[in-house]
């Protein structure tokens, strides 16, 4: 367990399969509602997907990457993603690129 910005700790729990690591990413990249949703309620949506993060870590409202970003990291890495799945990090790179670089 992490400590957040006021000292308090910082949960995260990730019970995602690579199936839906694989579908979160393909609907970042293509579903706008999808998208529409994980901006106005990250929490909500991340839950859905197995992904259970305290309130310190995530703001209220997300900027995702452009669709086209997406689609080209997955074009890019399409190789990879059939030996391996996308994980939980190469998910977060993707929500939060500032964060991961």
């Amino acid at each position: 367990m992490a400590e957040g910005q006021d000292g308090a700790d910082v949960q995260l729990v990730v019970r995602m399969s690579s199936a839906q690591a694989l579908e979160f990413v393909e609907r970042l990249g293509g579903d706008d509602e999808f998208r529409s949703r994980l901006e106005r309620e990250p929490h909500v949506v991340l839950q859905e997907f197995g992904i259970h993060v305290s309130r310190e870590v995530l703001p209220e409202t997300i900027v995702l990457p452009e669709k086209h970003e997406v689609k080209a990291r997955l074009q890019s890495d399409a190789h990879v993603m059939k030996k391996f799945m996308p994980t939980f990090g190469e998910v977060c790179g993707l929500l939060f690129p500032e964060q991961s670089a």
